[in-house]
Formats: structure tokens, sequence, C-alpha cells
């Protein structure tokens, strides 16, 4: 929230903070695709050669680093610490400390309400994501078939958190949602 304050305006300063949210659990999505184009598993273990899965690891984990480290270079080169005319007066306030503003956050009941709310959908989501291979071999989905579900069960989880934030936006629904 820092940045959408001293980046956008009182207007946009949802939107902004939603996209940023957002754009991490994109990455989970992405990150779960990116298995599949280096690693060629077999659905029986016993057949893989721990040589090539190794090979097949380090290339992934090069290929994740090179990108993760564009990303930092283009970030440190292209953005500023702050613009240069501020978008509101709020942006010009003298901030409060991290542990008073910790502090303060820790009492309000609305925030904790909201954080066990988000520890409980992370937690179902790491559950889901962590033991999905084990409902599905049964069946016989594939790894590449699991990577593409786990990823398309994140955009949409996205999509429509989206949607339910725009109607709650919409119809001043706050309350609602808290309950």
């Amino acid at each position: 929230q820092k940045i959408s304050n001293i980046w956008f305006g009182p207007k946009e300063r949802t939107f902004a903070t939603t996209l940023m949210v957002s754009s991490l659990t994109f990455g989970y999505a992405f990150g779960a695709i990116i298995p599949q184009f280096f690693m060629n598993l077999v659905d029986d273990p016993l057949e893989q050669n721990p040589a090539d899965i190794r090979k097949q690891v380090h290339k992934m984990m090069l290929v994740t680093a090179y990108l993760g480290t564009a990303a930092l270079i283009l970030t440190v080169l292209l953005m500023k610490a702050k613009p240069e005319t501020p978008p509101s007066k709020g942006a010009e306030l003298e901030k409060y400390s991290v542990s008073k503003s910790l502090k303060t956050l820790l009492k309000d009941w609305n925030t904790m309400t909201l954080i066990t709310a988000s520890a409980i959908v992370n937690g179902a989501s790491i559950v889901y994501t962590s033991t999905i291979n084990q409902v599905t071999a049964p069946f016989g989905v594939s790894s590449n078939e699991i990577s593409n579900l786990l990823s398309l069960s994140t955009i949409f989880g996205l999509v429509g958190s989206a949607i339910g934030a725009a109607m709650t936006h919409k119809n001043k629904g706050y309350n609602l949602v808290i309950i």
C-alpha cells in the first residue's frame, strides 16, 4: 500500500494495490506452468534417470534465475523512488514507523479478521497445491496436466476475485464480504 500511496491518487489506489497483490498470485500460476517446459517426467518414478532429472531441474532453475535477475535489473534501472509531483496530500504526509503501524493494525478487529481470512485461504491453497498429485494419481493424470490445472485454478481464482471485488465496490457491500 505504501507504493500505492506514493504513486497513485486516492481514486486509483485500490486498483493499484489490487493489481500488485494479484501479480503475486499470477506469478504463482506462471510458476506452476514453468516445470512442464523443462521436466520430462514419466508416470512411473522408477523409470526416471536421476541424472536426467538433475539436469532438467538445473536448467529450469537457471532459466528462472535469469528471468528473476532480468526483472530485478529492469526494476532498479526504471523505477524511481517517488514521482516528481505527489499525487495527493496523503503522499506528502509523514509516515508512521513500521512498528507503530503494526501495533495499530494488530489492535484493529477488521484488520485481524481480514488477516485471518487471508491466512485460511492461503493455507487451503497450499494444501490444494501440495496434495493435488496424490488426489489425481489414481486417475492417470500427468504432471503437465496437473501444472495446467493448478495454473488454471489460480487464474480462475484471480478472475473470480476481481469480479467479486468489483461487485463489492459497486454495491458498497464491504460488511457482507467481511462477514
